[in-house]
């Protein structure tokens, strides 16, 4: 798409061309997408909040720095949307929470800051499962078909890129939370090794789990966000020193294909309880990759099978610990599933904790042995497409053609979790979809702090594909 056609369709790196090549200005790139937001919001209801006023106002500023001869970065002039959990100055901040409505943070959250610094602006804020906990993400749907669910915590995140109602946006990723609804909506997002990305000003749902990522509609944009995100920072103990690469110049210099890449494929646990459309489309993925130079090597992580156990006596156990004062003090006013799993996690013994982290050691160690053998790692993201919330706005049941049935927190989350546990970095990319055109995706794991290995795959990935085709039901919207 031009952009003299509607520019909200287009990604970071066409509309940085053409801000520059002054083929559109900030103004009518910002005003053109918060008019596609008001007409497509009745579709995707993935917003809470839209800063018109303020993002047009950054709009102007960034032309006259342009005009100025003054460029702040990749970003420079150009939209982003923030999830719920994620701090932004003087807009609310209410976690998709009775508990929290009305709190109006003073400072934005360090990622957001960065982001701004480079020149983004700040489209306002978008919708989060409650406290980032939960795989549907109410009230948003997925554009793909405007009834299944966005997948989640990012749900809103990712169902606004998806849209064309940003290019790209932040999300979390505790569990699943960035990949999941990536994956579900047809486009990209990367879960960073864990400290990579500060969570200062970030809403936690696990102090030992969370991470930020962007979410965007390419492995390129997903690059140029992360690198424009990654810091480290003294306002968050867990923030890492180690050095950040320049994730958008690596991939511009990476090859072509993939030659002599070994991708090490699981030969157990990941590939198990799948819907037909996911097991035909990683087959067809996989077969793509060989044909692009990779060697596709089996391996085997012993332990996978039990992260999804280990990781819920965790997190539940700091869910309980982080909702406590909510558990007693504003009884009822915690959604049905947080207040559930708040309430376990109060049960939860210092034994059963102890324990989870030894499950969570050998976890760890599984990765790095495998990854003395392959450059990445490849599995489904997820092992069901997007599911209509037809009985029940949040507990939504799959059926495997196996027999297999399981709720979509677990089939949403069963691939991705093992990761997590991991602390590894981690990207998303669409791969195909199923018999009624909702999305597939597929999970690129690197080691620790490689996100280059994952972006440069997922790259040469994407570039066997047509360019990005906006969802039905917004591409017939006026």
């Amino acid at each position: 798409m031009t952009a003299a056609e509607r520019p909200h369709w287009l990604d970071l790196a066409e509309a940085r061309r053409a801000l520059r090549a002054r083929e559109i200005s900030s103004r009518e790139l910002i005003v053109d997408t918060l008019a596609w937001i008001g007409e497509t919001e009745p579709i995707t209801r993935a917003w809470v909040a839209v800063a018109a006023d303020t993002a047009l106002a950054a709009a102007d500023a960034a032309d006259r720095d342009l005009a100025g001869g003054v460029d702040r970065g990749p970003l420079h002039g150009i939209g982003f949307g923030v999830k719920d959990v994620v701090a932004v100055a003087g807009m609310p901040m209410e976690v998709g929470s009775e508990v929290a409505r009305g709190f109006v943070p003073r400072d934005d959250a360090t990622v957001v800051a960065r982001l701004r610094e480079g020149g983004g602006i700040c489209l306002g804020k978008t919708v989060t499962h409650e406290f980032a906990f939960g795989s549907s993400s109410p009230p948003t749907r997925n554009p793909w078909d405007g009834r299944s669910v966005p997948g989640g915590s990012s749900g809103g995140s990712a169902a606004a890129v998806a849209a064309g109602q940003t290019p790209a946006a932040i999300g979390t990723d505790n569990c699943c939370s960035v990949r999941n609804p990536a994956a579900l909506n047809g486009v990209c997002g990367i879960r960073p090794t864990f400290g990579r990305v500060s969570t200062a000003g970030v809403v936690p749902a696990s102090l030992g789990l969370d991470t930020v990522g962007p979410i965007c509609r390419t492995v390129g944009d997903v690059s140029t966000m992360l690198t424009s995100m990654s810091s480290f920072d003294r306002a968050d103990p867990r923030s890492s020193r180690a050095p950040i690469p320049d994730f958008a110049a690596g991939l511009e210099e990476a090859p072509a294909d993939l030659t002599g890449l070994r991708v090490g494929v699981p030969e157990s646990h990941f590939f198990e309880h799948l819907e037909p459309g996911v097991e035909r489309s990683l087959e067809a993925a996989l077969e793509t990759l060989r044909e692009l130079g990779a060697t596709l090597l089996p391996i085997v992580l012993p332990h996978a099978r039990h992260a999804l156990p280990a990781f819920f006596v965790l997190d539940v156990a700091e869910e309980a610990a982080l909702q406590y004062d909510h558990l007693r003090g504003k009884a009822g006013k915690l959604g049905e599933d947080v207040q559930q799993w708040a309430e376990l996690g109060s049960m939860i013994l210092a034994t059963d904790y102890i324990r989870a982290n030894q499950m969570r050691a050998l976890i760890v160690r599984d990765w790095e042995d495998a990854f003395e053998q392959v450059d990445v790692i490849v599995t489904p993201a997820t092992a069901a497409t997007a599911k209509a919330p037809d009985d029940h706005p949040i507990f939504i049941e799959v059926d495997y053609p196996d027999g297999f049935r399981e709720d979509i927190v677990f089939a949403y989350g069963r691939f991705l979790i093992p990761v997590s546990m991991a602390g590894l970095p981690a990207l998303v990319v669409p791969c195909g979809e199923d018999g009624e055109g909702l999305p597939v995706g597929m999970q690129i794991v690197a080691p620790a702090f490689d996100e280059l290995a994952a972006l440069r795959t997922g790259a040469a990935f994407e570039r066997t594909r047509g360019p990005y085709a906006p969802p039905p039901t917004v591409a017939s919207a006026p």
